[in-house]
């Protein structure tokens, strides 16, 4: 009973690291992408 309670604690943080992970991942993309466009004055 105690296993199956971890294991579905350790699950909604897996969630939520991945939920991070996507969002950092996408918010360095976005940067990357328009970081040029910004630095050359569109």
């Amino acid at each position: 009973m105690e296993k199956k309670m971890a294991l579905q604690t350790s699950g909604k943080d897996i969630v939520k690291s991945l939920a991070w992970f996507i969002g950092a991942i996408a918010l360095i993309i976005t940067l990357v992408h328009f970081a040029p466009i910004i630095s050359h004055g569109g």
